[in-house]
Order: C-alpha cells, then structure tokens, then sequence
C-alpha cells in the first residue's frame, strides 16, 4: 500500500496520551490540549502516514541539518528575545502542561514545533514522488502525468519567443 494507515493509529494514541496528561498536568482551560492535538493531525500524521514511501527520496544529512538550523534559530529568537521581552505568550490553558521554567514557561508543544516543522519535507517528498515519477503503484499515476504533460504543453505554447 501507498500510504500506510496503520500509522494512524499512532495519532490516536499520542491525542488520547495528551488527553490523560493535560488532564493531571494542566487542568486549568479546556479538556482538549488544542496546540498538540492540531500538531498531531496536521504535523506528526503526515510524517507517519509518508514515512514507508518518502525515506527512500530524503537526504537525510540535509533534513537533519535543517532541523538542527531551525532549532537553533527558534531558541535564538523565541526563547531569548520573544518571551522575555513580551513580543508574544501562549494560552496556558491550552497546552499539555509541560513547561520549561528556565526558558520563560515556554512549553513543550513549541519545541515539538521546531523539531517537526521540518517534517513537510516528507509531505513535499510525497507529492513530488505522486507527480513526477514513473512508479505505476500510486493511485491515479496516469492522470498525474496525462495532466502535468497537457499543462507543460499550455505553458509552452504561450510562452513567446524573445526578439
């Protein structure tokens, strides 16, 4: 199968974990820990979904690189300047509960979010591999490339040429 949807079932577990934990840790706000359940579905449930197809097409050295660029940066400006001079604070109420003390309460869902930003290149590795390869094994592979041809053909066609 194209897309493994057993790794679903990953998503369940990690929303129903933070469900127990915003529970114990956090009870003030709602029952739902908002910021991690929107992370799960939109951020970790592509990344586990791809993963079997993709891992083959990613540089893993530059990804890993990305990610330790954007952790970086992220500490740089968020936990040195934003916080402790106010530029922005999160709903407490809405997260997990987890929070850094040393790094001006910053919570965990906010480094789960710098480490997993870099995830899209799975999304981007998965489109690109349903566009433009050859592989008769994705879903409607013939049609990608019947209109990816008919638009490079449009394109062509109104491009005028230079004087």
């Amino acid at each position: 199968m194209f897309v493994h949807i057993n790794s679903a079932w990953h998503v369940v577990f990690l929303v129903v974990v933070a469900l127990v934990a915003k529970r114990f840790l956090n009870p003030t706000g709602g029952l739902l820990p908002g910021y991690f359940v929107f992370l799960a579905v939109a951020a970790y449930m592509p990344s586990f979904l791809f993963y079997r197809v993709t891992k083959l097409f990613v540089n893993w050295r530059a990804f890993i690189f990305s990610m330790l660029a954007t952790v970086l940066i992220s500490i740089i400006w968020e936990v040195t300047l934003a916080l402790p001079r106010g530029y922005w604070d999160y709903q407490h109420g809405a997260m997990l509960g987890i929070f850094i003390g040393v790094w001006h309460d910053l919570p965990i869902e906010a480094i789960t979010v710098w480490i997993f930003c870099t995830l899209v290149i799975m999304f981007y590795e998965y489109v690109k591999i349903c566009y433009f390869t050859d592989a008769p094994s994705v879903p409607g592979h013939k049609l990608l490339l019947k209109v990816g041809r008919e638009w490079r053909k449009e394109k062509k066609s109104h491009v005028e040429p230079d004087a």
